[in-house]
């Protein structure tokens, strides 16, 4: 499976602002080449390999101590991917389920396997479910837990919780999220 390159390079970011260059340093030499020149040359737009993020992550997960560094990344990436103004205001606009449906349809623009899909939509409560892609190591799904619950919060959604019920990393047949919010800003 391949992955647009922003998903790494927000990841990269995250560390260095989070934690320092010197961080940064280390994750990247407990990677291979591969991920080392990605995070170097790589354009947002360019497809990679998704096991170069997992190993990217994995790496940081061995140095950061930090048992929410994949949500933080994920959140970040969320944060980066909505932070222009247009898109922040459309965002505001909407609510927390159609945001995270508009997201399920734009699965394929950043991975070229797998879906996004909504299971249940009620009011202030979503679960969705990844289907279609390779066994990940865990840390993969803790940042979507954290993109779903930043998205959830660039929509207005108040107390915003995001929570991995079902990992095929721990054995389950699919993997799934609930998000929960209590209401929204703009109410």
């Amino acid at each position: 499976m391949n992955v647009k390159a922003q998903g790494l390079l927000n990841a990269a970011r995250y560390v260095q602002e989070a934690h320092g260059n010197d961080v940064l340093a280390k994750v990247l030499a407990a990677c291979g080449p591969a991920v080392r020149e990605r995070c170097i040359s790589a354009i947002a737009i360019n497809w990679h390999p998704l096991e170069e993020f997992t190993e990217f992550l994995v790496a940081t997960a061995k140095i950061v101590p930090d048992p929410l560094v994949g949500e933080k990344i994920g959140a970040f990436g969320a944060r980066a991917n909505t932070r222009g103004v247009m898109l922040r205001l459309g965002l505001m606009l909407s609510n927390p389920e159609t945001v995270l449906q508009r997201a399920s349809a734009m699965w394929r623009r950043y991975n070229d396997e797998g879906s996004l899909s909504l299971l249940r939509g009620d009011k202030n409560r979503i679960e969705v479910v990844i289907a279609g892609i390779p066994r990940t190591p865990r840390i993969f799904c803790d940042t979507v837990t954290g993109w779903a619950r930043e998205l959830i919060v660039s929509a207005g959604g108040k107390g915003a919780v995001a929570s991995h019920m079902e990992c095929r990393s721990l054995g389950d047949a699919r993997c799934v999220w609930t998000a929960k919010w209590a209401g929204l800003e703009k109410e």
